[in-house]
C-alpha cells in the first residue's frame, strides 16, 4: 500500500476565500469543506461541486439549524462525495440526511467529536456500535488526547471493529499501546514536543536519529508488515477514522492510516488547521517518507 498516495489525504478548508477554495480543490483530489467555518452560499457550493468529484461536505457544530440541513441537503442534489453526518444530531435529522444520501449516491460519514478529554474505551465501544447500527461508509472518531494513555485508548478502538486488525496480534498490540502507557518513554517523547522549537517544525526531531528511533521504529516494526486492507471488509462494511486531537494526539493520526483508516485529515498549508493536532500535508508527507522509506 502506497501512502504517498494523495488519495490519501483529505484536505481541510475552514476559510472564508471562495476563490481560495476553487484553487485548491483544482490541486487535490480529496477535499473537506467545513461549512461551520465557511460562509458560502448555496451556489458558490453547487459550483464547487460542479468541477471536483471528490468533496466531503462538514458542517461542525451538535446544534444544526433548518437552513443548516437544507444546504447539506442541497449538497447532496449537487454532487457531494461524502456528508459527514454528527452522531449527536437529532435522530430524525440524521435519518432523514441517511436517506436522501443513499438516494444520491452519496457517502455517509458518521462522526463523533470530543474536544474536551478521551471517554473510557467501553464508552467508545458503545458509541462504535450506535454508528455501526446507521450503516455509515466510514465511522470517524476523533478525542481531545490529554495523555499518551488516552492515544492508546483511540488506537484500541482498531480491534474493535469486525475484521481482523493488526492490533488483534498481541505482540504487535504489546508494541504499541504498552509504550505509550510507559511513563519513562511517555516523558522521552512528550518533552520534546513541549519544546517551542520543535513545536515549530515537527520534522526536525523526525530527522534526529536517537528520537526516530523512540517514536518511528515502534511503528516501523510493528506496522509496516501488518497493515490491514483499507477495502470495507469487516462485517458491517464500512472503514473506521479514529485518532486523538491535540498535540499528544499527532502519533495516532500517523498510526491511523497504517491501521486502515481510508484517509488522514491535514491542512493545505501550516497556519490554516482546522482541528488541534492537524499537521500541514508538506510535513506529513515528510513524515511517511521517512516511515516508509527511511532518512
Amino acid at each position: 500500500m502506497n501512502l504517498l498516495e494523495k488519495e490519501k489525504y483529505c484536505i481541510c478548508y475552514g476559510n472564508n476565500d471562495f476563490t481560495e477554495f476553487m484553487d485548491i480543490i483544482k490541486k487535490y483530489p480529496l477535499v473537506e469543506l467545513r461549512l461551520d467555518k465557511c460562509n458560502f452560499t448555496i451556489e458558490q457550493i453547487k459550483e464547487a461541486l460542479s468541477t471536483h468529484s471528490k468533496i466531503i461536505i462538514t458542517y461542525r457544530s451538535k446544534f444544526l439549524s433548518n437552513e443548516i440541513m437544507d444546504m447539506l441537503i442541497q449538497s447532496i442534489n449537487y454532487g457531494a462525495a461524502y456528508i459527514d453526518l454528527y452522531i449527536e444530531w437529532d435522530s430524525k435529522a440524521i435519518n432523514t440526511l441517511i436517506k436522501h444520501a443513499r438516494t444520491n449516491n452519496t457517502n455517509i460519514i458518521l462522526s463523533y467529536h470530543n474536544f474536551i478529554e478521551t471517554p473510557a474505551i467501553n464508552e467508545l465501544v458503545n458509541i462504535l456500535r450506535n454508528c455501526e447500527g446507521l450503516a455509515p461508509d466510514i465511522i470517524k472518531i476523533a478525542c481531545k488526547a490529554n495523555s499518551f494513555k488516552d492515544t492508546a485508548t483511540i488506537i484500541s478502538l482498531y480491534t474493535k471493529i469486525n475484521y481482523t486488525s493488526p492490533l488483534e496480534n498481541k505482540d504487535l498490540k504489546q508494541e504499541i499501546i504498552s509504550p505509550l502507557e510507559n511513563k519513562d518513554l511517555k516523558q522521552e517523547i512528550i518533552s520534546p514536543l513541549e519544546n517551542e522549537d520543535l513545536k515549530q517544525e515537527i520534522i526536525s526531531p523526525l530527522e534526529n536519529k536517537d528520537l526516530k528511533q523512540e517514536i518511528i521504529s515502534p511503528l516501523e516494526r510493528g506496522l509496516k508488515g501488518c497493515v490491514i486492507n483499507n477495502n470495507k471488509t469487516n462485517k458491517n462494511k464500512y472503514q473506521l477514522i479514529a485518532f486523538s486531537m491535540g498535540e499528544l494526539g499527532k502519533i495516532s493520526r500517523l498510526a491511523s492510516l497504517f491501521l486502515g483508516a481510508p484517509f488522514i485529515y491535514t491542512s493545505y498549508e501550516k497556519g490554516k488547521e482546522t482541528a488541534d493536532g492537524q499537521m500541514d500535508i508538506v510535513s506529513l508527507k515528510k513524515i511517511i517518507e521517512l516511515l516508509e522509506y527511511g532518512s
